[in-house]
């Protein structure tokens, strides 16, 4: 999650341009982690979800969880599969470190909310690190602005 975070917050004068306010949502605050999180990896606001709400939106309805195995395996059949991600993330010099801290295995995406809170675009994380094209998250901001 790291290096998908410090790539869309990169870009945010795009999403500024468009009059799209970026959050980021967690389901577990442990202060510790929030402050090593930021502000190299997001520096903008973030939410407290306890009861992962948002979380279960992006996977349609449902928390769904991961198998800690797959973040382990280097082998996973997942596009990338977790720490191939992680790993390739460490060597780019994009993640210096992680946390093996809290739950790590919910599912996470990327919503997008029109004006008057219409969702109008959803990405379920299929797989630890596994999200869209930066290209398509910009899609979806402009889809929302125009809501």
């Amino acid at each position: 999650m790291r290096e998908e975070s410090q790539e869309i917050w990169a870009h945010r004068d795009e999403f500024e341009k468009l009059g799209v306010r970026l959050v980021l949502v967690v389901r577990e605050w442990i202060q510790r982690e929030i402050d090593a999180f930021a502000p190299a990896y997001w520096g903008g606001e973030y939410y407290f979800d306890p009861e992962s709400v948002l979380y279960a939106t992006t996977q349609g309805g449902e928390i769904k969880k991961a198998s800690k195995l797959s973040l382990l395996n280097p082998f996973s059949t997942y596009a990338g599969g977790g720490f191939r991600n992680g790993m390739a993330a460490y060597r780019r010099g994009k993640v210096a470190e992680s946390n093996f801290k809290g739950d790590g295995t919910t599912l996470g995406g990327i919503l997008a909310y029109g004006k008057g809170g219409k969702l109008v675009y959803r990405h379920a994380e299929a797989d630890f690190g596994v999200l869209p094209p930066l290209e398509e998250v910009v899609e979806a901001a402009r889809k929302a602005a125009n809501a």
